[in-house]
């Protein structure tokens, strides 16, 4: 698995796991969209925005 940096993430409103790396490390990681320009995840009824750094399609992404 190869984190792809976030400028290349797909912005059609299709849901990805996106990810905060910082110093190599990786901070946290979510399910997310683009929409209405920004990054958004949906936690039951609320939205919640952020900036993540990297994506990954979510076909691609297993939890070990």
């Amino acid at each position: 698995m190869k984190w792809q940096l976030i400028e290349n993430a797909p912005n059609d409103n299709s849901f990805i796991v996106v990810a905060c790396l910082e110093d190599g490390w990786l901070r946290y990681r979510e399910v997310a969209r683009f929409e209405a320009g920004r990054w958004m995840l949906n936690d039951e009824d609320e939205l919640t925005f952020f900036s993540p750094s990297h994506w990954l399609p979510l076909s691609q992404y297993r939890v070990k």
